[in-house]
């Protein structure tokens, strides 16, 4: 029911029907305005109580009497244990320096996916959303584009989707969120290296996140081999556990390598190469060239049988 110049007529007839119909999994009406929050509150009743609504688009539907943020926080409260997508772009919403948004991406485990491109977000809104992406496994994707954020904001935002400082902070980084970022050579992306994410550029698919933390891991790793520093990173690890790093570097490196057909699905060919990746017998050499006692362990193992 999108792009009709729906009258209030036309919004009450979509809705009515919306209501209705107990088998509608999609709803659909943007371009579209709702005038006034009565609209919206209706709209926010039939969602809590639908049976099998999942996917909800309202694009370009706020009219002048609704507010924003409102709009946003009735709607995410409405479809907080059932809406799978939600699509809210060019609606005017900003949040007025809150954490609705980031509490609600925090605490949700149904939502898949969410765009609010082209409103009045800011870096505020993009630095509590990347904290909440720490704690959210379940969102595949998620669109900011269009908004009032600067390169602070989106270097928050790929710092929690690639930590590069460290290999802990690289594993414990978000794998399973796609955030769709501004066009190659926009100032506001300028200097971050967003080719290892989660996702496809065209935010249409998220990766598997098995592959995609592994392939983080082996980029730390590769870019510390470059210097030769990957076992000055190492000083509070017990040399003990040495063939354990190697037998990780071997799996990291594997990351391209799906062990089933099931699993190759979900690993794009922009996987299988990585510009920048040393070769593992690299990292290998690396390490136990450098790694003081690392002989020594080896003989040890190797006398035990």
């Amino acid at each position: 029911m999108s792009n009709n110049n729906f009258g209030q007529c036309g919004i009450d007839f979509a809705l009515d029907y919306f209501n209705s119909n107990h088998f509608l999994k999609q709803f659909k009406l943007a371009n579209n305005t709702i005038n006034n929050m009565d609209g919206i509150d209706k709209l926010c009743q039939i969602v809590e109580t639908h049976p099998s609504i999942e996917f909800l688009t309202l694009e370009n539907c706020k009219g002048g009497d609704i507010n924003g943020y409102e709009m946003l926080t009735r709607i995410m409260n409405a479809g907080k244990n059932k809406l799978e997508e939600m699509y809210l772009s060019s609606n005017n919403i900003s949040t007025e320096e809150g954490t609705y948004l980031s509490d609600f991406l925090t605490n949700n485990s149904v939502l898949k996916s969410l765009c609010l491109e082209k409103n009045k977000l800011n870096d505020h809104d993009a630095v509590t959303i990347a904290k909440a992406l720490k704690h959210n496994s379940t969102l595949h994707g998620i669109d900011l584009t269009g908004n009032n954020i600067t390169k602070t904001g989106w270097t928050a935002l790929r710092k929690a989707e690639f930590d590069d400082t460290s290999l802990n902070a690289a594993a414990s980084s978000n794998h399973t969120c796609n955030i769709r970022y501004p066009p190659d050579g926009s100032d506001l992306i300028e200097g971050l290296n967003i080719i290892e994410m989660n996702g496809d550029r065209n935010f249409t698919k998220a990766f598997d996140p098995r592959w995609v933390r592994r392939k983080k891991l082996y980029t730390v790793l590769s870019s510390r081999n470059r210097d030769n520093s990957n076992v000055g990173h190492f000083d509070d690890i017990p040399v003990e556990i040495l063939p354990n790093i190697l037998h990780s570097v071997r799996r990291y490196s594997n990351y391209h390598i799906p062990p089933t057909e099931e699993d190759e699905k979900f690993t794009p060919p922009f996987l299988s190469q990585a510009i920048g990746h040393v070769n593992p017998l690299s990292l290998v050499y690396e390490i136990c060239r450098n790694w003081e006692e690392s002989i020594a362990v080896f003989e040890a193992l190797s006398s035990c049988g």
